[in-house]
């Protein structure tokens, strides 16, 4: 028999772009190949890692990087790292059905385009109730274990919904740091 013990897991959410960042990061996107995976009609996930994706660098240069040094120091850890860029977009009747995310510390999703009751939906593993009550706005970032179960569930809107997601870690523990918790 496994034995648990609950703990305080972190899930943040911050408002990480502003209006023109959106409409910037919407046109690079437009520049991408349509492409889809599974249910989702528009994403570069399988597109050829040497592809070209500006929108990803411009992401990265003006918008993650405080964001990652801010999550950074909150861990105690001199790094973050993004292990990915990839985006989405959701259609009427497209959804991403319960997954996780692997070799990573967190998951992060990045609302650009944002339709009523589109947004992300995690599962409690200790409750096994879907947590619902993390609202977010376009231009919001929400960040989570990446262990978690999450998913988007079907886009009943006639409204698109894009995000940008990227996976992340912490590197570097500022040993003396934790010293003034020990």
């Amino acid at each position: 028999m496994i034995n648990i013990y609950k703990f305080n897991a972190p899930l943040f959410q911050k408002k990480l772009c502003n209006e023109e960042q959106i409409k910037n990061l919407l046109q690079l996107i437009n520049e991408i190949p349509k492409t889809s995976y599974a249910k989702i009609s528009h994403t570069d996930w399988e597109l050829a890692k040497d592809t070209e994706r500006k929108y990803a660098r411009y992401f990265y240069d003006y918008v993650v990087k405080e964001y990652m040094e801010e999550l950074a120091n909150f861990h105690l850890c001199k790094n973050g790292v993004v292990h990915n860029i990839w985006f989405q977009q959701y259609y009427t009747n497209d959804e991403h059905p319960w997954h996780t995310h692997i070799s990573t510390n967190y998951t992060n999703v990045v609302y650009l385009e944002l339709p009523n009751n589109t947004e992300t939906q995690i599962l409690d593993p200790i409750s096994k109730k879907i947590i619902s009550n993390i609202k977010v706005n376009e231009g919001d970032v929400l960040t989570f274990p990446g262990f978690l179960l999450h998913r988007s569930a079907e886009n009943k809107t006639t409204k698109r919904k894009t995000i940008i997601s990227f996976n992340s870690s912490f590197t570097d523990v500022k040993n003396e740091e934790i010293k003034k918790y020990a």
